[in-house]
């Protein structure tokens, strides 16, 4: 602040001032941003929260994703490649771990697979920041549920 104070008090023109008011300005912003509002921000990306609390329970490395059930945070901080879940995996196994929104698991029913144990966790694709989502009011109402359950085949 007294720097940006000198710099001020010494800046002659008014295009001076206005960039160092308006550096000043965008500088507190990222602090105050940065500091406050994006750690937070952390808690509602589904996948880390699902991999903070799955540790030890799920290995990564059997894990699947259900159609159009993106959480690419889940595989980024568990260092594990992205698989998508076809019907040809459960051939050779009788119980899988599936990654899955709330919105698709009447699909699972639907194929004849049977939901076990399961982990859930809250979700917003947080690079789709919405005004909605940024109001703490409404916020819970625009997130979703992201799963990580085992499925087996129906009828074991």
């Amino acid at each position: 602040t007294g720097t940006l104070y000198r710099l001020l008090k010494n800046s002659t023109g008014k295009l001076e001032r206005s960039l160092v008011l308006s550096t000043g300005g965008m500088i507190l912003c990222f602090f105050l941003l940065n500091t406050n509002f994006f750690p937070r921000l952390l808690h509602y990306q589904g996948g880390s929260e699902l991999v903070k609390r799955t540790r030890g329970q799920a290995d990564p490395d059997d894990v699947y994703t259900w159609k159009e059930s993106y959480s690419p945070s889940y595989f980024f901080y568990t260092r594990s490649p992205e698989k998508n879940f076809t019907d040809e995996v459960m051939l050779d196994k009788e119980k899988v771990w599936l990654r899955i929104h709330e919105k698709k698991l009447p699909e699972i029913i639907q194929k004849g697979y049977k939901p076990g144990p399961y982990f859930a966790v809250t979700d917003y694709s947080i690079a789709k920041l919405k005004l909605s989502f940024l109001n703490p009011v409404t916020r819970e109402s625009k997130c979703g549920r992201l799963f990580l359950m085992q499925i087996s085949r129906s009828g074991e």
